[in-house]
């Protein structure tokens, strides 16, 4: 099909609604949207039925297929555009598999990426970031001080309070040992004296 039968001439017709039909749709007739359009849609088709102003409308076809070979992406460079086809479809036996369907479309993606890298190279441009590179930093230096300061002073803070739950636990721990200490000298004391009395009768 060439370009010519391609853009023919369109009978287009300019969407004129006169006051009174217009008044007919106020919003307040309508429940949605959806049925405000389709009213004025069919008053269109009315007006169209009726014959009412039918514009002709011709189009240039000859400045219409220069324009789109002068868009055509084929005619850029291919860095500008960097687009890649794969050279093999994604091809998949059982379609309700979806790890086949990922590992497919994977590995078609990993084709394209090397491709890309091949190209982007043969283009004469940096793949990667050289290592001497240094971006723009988003906060200045007093910002990232003020941080690092307060990042310290939180690990300090949490550092002296893992501390002090241990003392808290050593002291429990302190007591309780204590206690049993006691207990034992309070027990052993009385054995003894529990033994005087034995040997005295």
């Amino acid at each position: 099909m060439s370009d010519s039968e391609q853009w023919s001439d369109y009978e287009v017709e300019e969407e004129t609604l006169n006051e009174h039909q217009l008044a007919a749709m106020s919003d307040s007739d309508y429940d949605s949207e959806e049925e405000r359009e389709a009213e004025l849609e069919l008053a269109a088709l009315k007006s169209i039925r009726e014959g009412k102003k039918i514009k002709k409308i011709t189009f240039e076809n000859d400045a219409i297929s220069a324009l789109i070979k002068e868009i055509n992406p084929d005619t850029l460079p291919w860095i500008e555009r960097c687009s890649i086809t794969s050279s093999t479809p994604v091809t998949v036996k059982d379609p309700s598999n979806d790890i086949e369907i990922e590992l497919a479309i994977y590995q078609q993606a990993l084709e394209a990426a090397q491709l890309g890298k091949k190209k982007v190279l043969a283009a004469g441009h940096a793949f990667t970031r050289p290592a001497d590179y240094f971006a723009e930093m988003v906060k200045t230096d007093e910002d990232m001080e003020k941080i690092r300061a307060r990042l310290l002073q939180e690990h300090k803070s949490i550092q002296l309070s893992e501390e002090a739950k241990k003392q808290r636990e050593l002291k429990k721990f302190g007591k309780k040992v204590q206690n049993e200490k006691l207990r034992e000298r309070i027990d052993k004391k009385r054995d003894t004296l529990n033994n005087i009395e034995l040997l005295k009768k």
